[in-house]
């Protein structure tokens, strides 16, 4: 039956006989700095102001005419609207 032995990785340069050196520690918080500012939490979402519309109603741009169906079944196979053909 033939002998198997585990493939070494090759010596190291410079010195063979001295095993490697432990891996790096974590690195030092450096703190704030012009290239990195302090970012701010997340704001929670107060309840009682009222959101404002992300674009404004443009009664020149068309619309969609397809429904929307905004809870999808499970068994509803994913469509996507660039496969539909535009009426």
């Amino acid at each position: 039956m033939p002998e198997y032995r585990l493939q070494k990785e090759p010596d190291r340069p410079g010195r063979p006989d001295k095993p490697d050196d432990p891996p790096p520690g974590p690195a030092p918080d450096r703190g704030p700095s012009p290239d990195h500012p302090i970012q701010e939490p997340p704001r929670p979402i107060d309840p009682d102001k009222p959101r404002r519309d992300p674009e404004p109603f443009n009664p020149d741009k068309p619309v969609d005419p397809r429904p929307y169906d905004p809870d999808p079944t499970p068994g509803d196979p994913i469509i996507d609207p660039a496969d539909e053909p535009l009426l």
